[in-house]
Formats: C-alpha cells, sequence, structure tokens
C-alpha cells in the first residue's frame, strides 16, 4: 500500500484516497504509474499534537494496514513506542468491535431474510393449494431466493463475528458513534 504526505498537516495519507484522514485537506491525485513522494519526515518536522496521532492510526488501522507496520513508522518518526503500542491498541479493538457489531447486524438481516422468505414459502404453499387464487409470479423467485440469501447473511454475520476483521480489507463503512 503506497502512502504519501500531506502538504498540510505532514499525516500520512493512502494514495488511493483524496482527502488526508488527519486535517482533511484535498490531495492531489497522481498521474497511475507515476511514483509515489517519499514517506521520509521533512528534517524539522514540529511535534505532532496527539489528536492527530491518534486519528491518523484510527484511519490506518481501520484501512487494514499492519498494526505492526503502523507502529514502527511512527516510533521511526520520533514517537515514544508506549504511546504508540497504548494507541495501536485501541484502533485495533475499536476495528474488533466494528466488525463484531457489523456480524451481528449481517446475522439479524438474514434472520430478517428469512423470515419473510418463510411468509412467502406460506404464501406459495396456499397457492398450489387453492387457498389463494391469484399469485404474481415474482413470489416463486422470492420463494427461492429470499431464504437463500438469508442463509448467506447469516453465514457472513457469523464469519464477521468469529474473526473480528481479521481477513478484510478495509472497514469502509465505519460510523462515528
Amino acid at each position: 500500500m503506497t502512502t504519501t504526505r500531506c502538504a498540510k498537516c505532514g499525516g500520512i495519507v493512502r494514495l488511493d484516497r483524496a482527502a488526508c484522514p488527519a486535517c482533511g485537506a484535498v490531495q492531489t491525485p497522481q498521474a497511475p504509474g507515476a511514483s509515489a513522494p517519499a514517506v521520509a519526515p521533512p528534517p524539522s518536522a514540529p511535534p505532532r499534537r496527539r489528536e492527530d496521532v491518534e486519528t491518523e492510526i484510527r484511519s490506518r488501522v481501520m484501512w487494514g494496514d499492519a498494526p505492526q507496520l503502523i507502529r514502527s513508522e511512527l516510533v521511526q518518526q520520533g514517537l515514544r513506542p508506549g504511546d504508540v503500542d497504548g494507541m495501536v491498541r485501541r484502533a485495533v479493538e475499536e476495528r474488533k468491535k466494528h466488525y463484531k457489531s457489523l456480524g451481528v447486524r449481517n446475522v439479524a438481516t438474514g434472520a430478517g431474510l428469512l423470515g419473510l422468505g418463510a411468509v412467502v414459502i406460506l404464501i406459495v404453499v396456499g397457492f398450489m393449494e387453492g387457498q389463494v387464487r391469484r399469485m404474481p409470479v415474482y413470489f416463486l423467485f422470492a420463494a427461492i431466493g429470499l431464504p437463500i440469501a438469508g442463509i448467506l447473511m447469516i453465514v457472513k454475520g457469523m464469519g464477521r463475528i468469529k474473526k473480528q476483521g481479521e481477513g478484510e480489507r478495509e472497514a469502509s463503512e465505519v460510523e462515528d458513534d
């Protein structure tokens, strides 16, 4: 994953992002194939605010960057290892919490789809037994598709609850609490 420095605050910005996660400054897109600017901080970089460092760490962990890589880069920039370790640990826990809640939502959505599929199946069975006079053809597709989609959502949600973000590329739908 290629990164660059924000021209405004000096924070690390992924090249595939349009704005700096720390200060919100819009980044100039690079032409495809262009080499990325060096990631080393300027020699006389001003001390960074703790909030900016925490924001950078949270963003990079949510993007899926390896915590060890984040830690080593920030320690190389002169930050204290103990402080960085605590911030990275909190960001990793936040990512796990996000994926666990996302998994719970997936399971609930899957259960709802299964329930709706059961209702549609009852309507189709009622039609076949003559209790329902007219039935749109899409009910047949819904009777098959809804339970399958529900099962797939439940499986996906259970996997997210179990893994808590491991193997996921990035948490692009993170919501502020």
